[in-house]
């Protein structure tokens, strides 16, 4: 299953990635809005969102996007590596 992050910290942006390939997810990780948005979320299986990290626009066309896609989405309020674990636990495929 595939996996979009958004938001966090640059620095963390690795971590973030091997993360989600600990628990067994294809991930890509956005810091910041990116070019035709919409359609790199297209395929999407989850979407994580650092809500602490990322612009009010960019939060409001994924809320949308999501909505409208009915593609499941992860609030995760601090940008820690720790709480990615705990959101993707529940997530992960046995």
């Amino acid at each position: 299953m595939s996996l979009v992050i958004l938001g966090g910290l640059d620095r963390l942006k690795r971590d973030y990635i091997n993360t989600g390939k600990k628990f067994g997810f294809r991930v890509k990780s956005f810091s910041q809005r990116v070019p035709d948005f919409a359609r790199r979320l297209r395929n999407v299986g989850v979407i994580v969102l650092f809500t602490g990290r990322v612009s009010h626009a960019m939060a409001n066309d994924v809320f949308r996007l999501a909505r409208e896609l009915n593609i499941p989405l992860v609030r995760i309020k601090n940008s820690g590596v720790t709480g990615l674990e705990d959101s993707l636990k529940e997530l992960a495929v046995p």
